[in-house]
Formats: structure tokens, sequence, C-alpha cells
């Protein structure tokens, strides 16, 4: 009998080897919403991309006001911070991000009209990330509900809307401590 219980042991041991070697299934991997309102950040470098849209990389990200109401007033930023989760730490994995206008725009020197901006990206387990939209430019101001979400493949794994509305003042800042930090590059 011992010989048989050792047998057992060894083979879900083995088993275990196995199973831990798999790749990640895509169902593995999850985002996690861990902040969201208006933030202020330093842009680092812009660059007009194919579709018309001025792609900002962004540093010294700071969130200032939890809320889904946007003022629609030029240097409004809003969005959220996630972190990836169902991988190992550090682990990357393709994902996409996805901003989606209230109505259709033209911006200026874009090929055509637009309702969604998407963008590939590669994202690092159980660090925190933002995906962001910034009222910069006149044709960005539409008010309505505005939303982002993060992507892997066609399968949405995290979305807010955030409502633009015209006339809405600026939120109070957050009591809470101040989630200010340095980020390389968005």
């Amino acid at each position: 009998m011992p010989l048989v219980s050792t047998l057992i042991r060894l083979a879900a041991i083995a088993l275990a080897f196995v199973l831990a070697a798999l790749p990640v299934q895509a169902s593995d991997v999850r985002v996690t919403i861990v902040e969201h309102g208006l933030y202020t950040a330093d842009v680092k470098s812009e660059k007009r991309s194919p579709d018309g849209i001025i792609d900002t990389e962004i540093v010294n990200l700071c969130h200032y006001a939890t809320t889904t109401t946007v003022p629609l007033k030029t240097g409004m930023h809003f969005g959220f911070r996630y972190r990836v989760d169902g991988l190992a730490a550090g682990e990357g994995v393709d994902l996409a991000k996805m901003i989606r206008f209230p109505m259709i725009a033209k911006p200026p020197g874009a090929p055509k009209p637009l309702s969604t901006i998407w963008r590939p990206m590669v994202a690092q387990a159980g660090q925190l990330h933002y995906i962001g939209y910034g009222l910069d430019l006149d044709w960005e101001l539409m008010p309505g509900r505005w939303s982002l979400s993060i992507h892997q493949s066609e399968r949405k794994l995290a979305e807010m809307g955030f409502d633009v509305i015209a006339g809405a003042d600026a939120p109070a800042a957050s009591t809470s401590e101040s989630t200010c930090f340095k980020l390389s590059s968005l």
C-alpha cells in the first residue's frame, strides 16, 4: 500500500509541474480599476497619429478628484488607473485601450471622421497603468458620454464612462491622500 500512495503523490506532483508550465489562458487575464476621476499630468511629448489624434506621452500623473462628471472645459483630463491581474507579477500582456467619443468627430488633419480611438499596448501584470483623455483642443469639446475601456483582443476587460457636461463646475479636490506618482511614459 505505501508504494501506491507514493506513486499517487508523485503523479500529483508531476501534474502540478505540468499545469504550472502551461501558458496563461486569455480568460485568466483580468483588469481591476483602482481609481478614477480627474487628473493632472505633465506632457513629455506629443505625436500626431495617422488617424489625426495627437497621442500624448505624459509624466507626473496626479489624481485630484474622484468623479465621473467632467466639466466641458479645455484642460480637463479624465480617466482611470488600473492593474492587470491573473499573470505573474511583471509579465507583459498584449492589450488595447479604446476611447469612444459621444459623437463622430473629424480632428484637423484626420483622413476621415471617427468615433473611437484604438491603441494597442503591452501592460505588465501587477503594476498600475492609466487610460485617460484630455480635452485640450477645440474639436474635443464634445458634451455627452465618453467611454474608456481596456481590451484583450475582442474581450473587454474594463470600462468606465464619463459624462462631459457644459456648465459643470470642476469638483473640489478629493479629501483622501494624494495619489500622485511618477511614470516613465504613457
